[in-house]
């Protein structure tokens, strides 16, 4: 079976910290996996690694069959990957529209400085006009984004990593701060998602965890402690555990 996405052995320490501590993981399209853990586990760490804006101490990252352990992070788009943030990355004062626009002429190969004129572009907005609506956000487009609730600025950001048509998406605690009706549009997202990519989501609500992941992997103190099934973790005492434990900050 070939994977989407391969991790072998990758560590990293921050002076005397593990931050990550010997992780192997494997995503395959199709699938969503869900990494859970107490804060401090080394969650947020582990997907900078996979994306490339920290580099690994030891161990490998295959993207698309590739190595692409020394890869920057623009290398590792250009292979597929696309990504979300815990704290949503976004242009204030523009609009819905301008910032999946940027988004999508950076996947282009534009200048940011093109998007004026290039947004009378039919290619381009109707490439906008779609993730839009794909995210729930088709009403939203010319409002400034500075305005619109946490919920729709995670939306917008989920908008913006797919621009570029990943088949690798790391997702950031997406859920954080979504309301209910928010919480539900996300999972449905979320299973239409992950038929053309695979997906890697780390979440601290556990109902979407449990609603959409196929495989849940549980991190403590930098390692793995547990895989397999959302009923397997469930019943297995130290996954309990970890995810309803806390043990300090998320290591950046």
């Amino acid at each position: 079976m070939s994977y989407a996405l391969e991790a072998h052995g990758i560590s990293r320490s921050f002076g005397g910290i593990h931050a990550v501590v010997d992780v192997d993981l494997r995503l395959a399209k199709g699938e969503i996996r869900a990494v859970i853990g107490p804060n401090g586990a080394g969650k947020t760490t582990l997907v900078g690694l996979l994306a490339g804006s920290l580099k690994a101490d030891n161990g490998e990252i295959h993207l698309a069959q590739r190595n692409a352990t020394r890869l920057p992070v623009h290398e590792r788009v250009k292979l597929g990957l696309g990504r979300t943030f815990q704290i949503t990355s976004l242009f204030g004062t523009l609009s819905v529209f301008e910032n999946i626009a940027i988004a999508v002429q950076s996947y282009q190969g534009h200048s940011f400085r093109f998007w004026r004129p290039a947004n009378r572009k039919s290619a381009l907005i109707e490439r906008v006009q779609e993730l839009a609506r794909d995210m729930g956000l088709e009403q939203d487009l010319h409002t400034p984004t500075e305005t619109l609730s946490h919920g729709k600025h995670r939306l917008l950001e989920l908008a913006m990593a797919l621009a570029a048509y990943p088949s690798i998406l790391l997702l950031d605690e997406p859920a954080a701060g979504l309301g209910i009706e928010e919480t539900q549009n996300l999972i449905a997202i979320l299973d239409r998602l992950k038929q053309d990519a695979a997906i890697l989501l780390v979440e601290h609500d556990m109902d979407v965890v449990f609603s959409v992941a196929d495989e849940v992997t549980v991190m403590v103190d930098g390692a793995i402690i547990a895989t397999g099934s959302p009923g397997d973790i469930r019943s297995d005492q130290r996954a309990q555990q970890a995810y309803l434990g806390e043990s300090g900050p998320d290591h950046a």
